[in-house]
């Protein structure tokens, strides 16, 4: 009687860039001496990746699929609220750093001292808007994004790093 091959379906060992295992292989044992290896399409995107790679490690941890969806959430909201505000698409990644420099909760300067260092700041990257004005959008993106964030359930002092991976990752 001729024995059909038996396959048995063991560890991912796909490798990334970082050296860890990313389960886009598989080894299929078979009832032979020999190993083959099947391709399993890519859990995510590029930007994805990049996205966990950069939260992990900044020590955040957190279910890949609900951090990602944030992570959109989080650009989405920034994008939208600054070019309502009338700033140019490409000013956008440096309006949101000099706010989250500025206006973080418990660590950021004190009152007008804070509203200076944002104005330079972005005054530094080009942005030309009223004051006044630039700086209330400001807090509004860093209280959505740490309202956000911290719904999600990251530590308050995880959400610079969160934001940040988000905007490098998924910057229009």
């Amino acid at each position: 009687m001729a024995l059909a091959a038996v396959f048995a379906l063991t560890a991912s060992i796909g490798v990334n860039a970082n050296g860890q295992a990313n389960g886009s292989e598989q080894r299929i044992a078979t009832t032979g001496s020999e190993w083959s290896f099947a391709g399993r399409p890519q859990r995510f995107d590029p930007n994805d990746e990049q996205f966990l790679r950069d939260i992990h490690d900044a020590g955040i941890a957190a279910p890949d699929e609900q951090a990602i969806a944030v992570g959109h959430r989080v650009v989405d909201s920034n994008y939208s609220l600054v070019q309502e505000f009338g700033v140019y698409p490409y000013h956008v990644p440096a309006f949101v750093q000099a706010a989250m420099n500025a206006y973080r909760p418990n660590e950021g300067p004190p009152g007008s001292v804070a509203d200076e260092q944002f104005l330079r700041d972005i005054h530094d990257a080009g942005i030309v808007a009223p004051d006044g004005q630039a700086i209330a959008v400001g807090h509004r993106v860093v209280d959505s994004d740490y309202s956000l964030v911290q719904e999600f359930g990251v530590y308050s002092y995880h959400v610079p790093a969160f934001v940040q991976a988000a905007m490098n990752a998924f910057r229009l």
